[in-house]
C-alpha cells in the first residue's frame, strides 16, 4: 500500500516541502531510509541524519529549519512523534477493513452486532454485548459481558474491554479514581484526575511493556521521556486506590484474570510545575 507525501500531508494536516507526489510504502529508521520508506525525525540529537537519509519522505516538526541540502521531501507538522502515532492507527485503519468473521472466535448466543462487522480470529464477544454497524474487532480481543460498541468503531488487536471488571471494582472497593490512558501518555490523562494539591511519583519499568513499544522506540530513537509522554507504554488504564486497600484490588483483578501493576503513588504536591515525577 502506497501513501504518497500530498496525502500523508492531508492526514496530518501538514505541509509538505518537496515532491507532493513523491510515495512511501514501508517504515524506516532515519540513519536506514532507502527510496520508498517513510521516517520521523523529532529529537535533535538524530538531526545529522536528515542530511544522509536516503528516505523518500521525512516528517518533522515545523520549526525544522534545515542547514545542508536534502534529498528527502519533508512534512512539516505541530508534533512529529504525535503526527507519526497518528499515522500508524490511519495506515492500520485503512490496510485492515475487513467484514466477515474469522476462525476461531467465541461469540456468546446473547451478543448481536451490526452491518458490515469484522472480527478477527481468537478473539472473544461476552454476554449481551451489543455491537453496531461498520465496527471492526481485530484478533485477540476480549469485549466483556454488557459491552455496547457504537457504529464504525475499530478495536485493535489485543485490546480488552472490561466493564464488568470495573463493575466490580467500584462496586466493592474504594476506588478514588479511574484513568484511561490515551493519547498524552500516561502522565496526560492521570494528572486529569489528580487533585491540583497532589502529585504522582511513577516507577519507570515497573509492569510489562509490549514489544512493540521497544519498536517504536528504537525505530523513531525516542527518548524514554517522550515514550512516556506521548504513548500509553502497555497500560490501558490506571486506578487510583487507598493504600490500605492496595493488596485487596490486586487481589480481586487477579481472580478476575486481570493483569495488574503497582506502578506508582499520590502524594502531597511540592512542586506545581512538575505534577508527575517519573522515579
Amino acid at each position: 500500500m502506497e501513501f504518497t507525501a500530498s496525502q500523508i500531508a492531508g492526514i496530518l494536516e501538514g505541509e509538505v516541502e518537496g515532491n507532493p507526489e513523491i510515495a512511501v510504502h514501508k517504515l524506516a529508521k532515519i540513519e536506514e531510509g532507502e527510496k520508498g520508506s517513510l521516517t520521523f525525525l523529532a529529537n535533535p540529537k538524530y538531526t545529522q541524519y536528515i542530511y544522509s537519509t536516503e528516505a523518500s519522505i521525512t516528517i518533522v516538526n515545523k520549526d525544522f529549519i534545515p542547514e545542508q541540502t536534502l534529498t528527502t521531501t519533508l512534512i512539516k507538522v505541530q508534533d512529529a512523534y504525535k503526527s507519526f502515532s497518528k499515522l500508524l492507527a490511519y495506515y492500520n485503519q485503512v490496510k485492515f477493513n475487513k467484514t466477515g468473521i474469522e476462525a476461531p472466535v467465541f461469540i456468546s448466543e446473547s451478543a448481536s452486532y451490526g452491518a458490515d462487522f469484522y472480527m478477527g480470529a481468537f478473539s472473544y464477544l461476552g454476554n449481551n454485548v451489543a455491537i453496531g454497524n461498520n465496527v471492526k474487532i481485530f484478533p485477540n480481543v476480549y469485549i466483556g459481558d454488557n459491552v455496547s460498541i457504537a457504529d464504525n468503531v475499530i478495536v485493535f488487536a489485543g485490546a480488552k474491554i472490561y466493564s464488568e471488571t470495573i463493575r466490580h471494582l467500584t462496586r466493592d472497593l474504594p476506588i478514588h479514581g479511574l484513568a484511561h490512558v490515551t493519547g498524552g501518555g500516561i502522565e496526560d490523562n492521570l494528572l486529569r484526575i489528580i487533585p491540583r494539591a497532589c502529585q504522582v511519583l511513577l516507577q519507570k519499568r515497573s509492569w510489562e511493556v509490549p514489544a512493540i513499544f521497544d519498536f517504536l522506540q528504537e525505530a523513531g530513537k525516542i527518548s524514554d521521556e517522550e515514550m512516556l509522554r506521548t504513548f500509553n507504554n502497555g497500560i490501558g488504564l490506571v486506578a487510583v486506590v487507598p493504600d490500605a486497600s492496595t493488596i485487596e484490588v490486586m487481589s480481586r483483578l487477579s481472580a478476575l484474570n486481570e493483569k495488574a501493576f503497582v506502578i506508582g503513588e499520590v502524594a502531597e504536591c511540592r512542586q506545581q510545575n512538575n505534577r508527575c515525577q517519573w522515579m
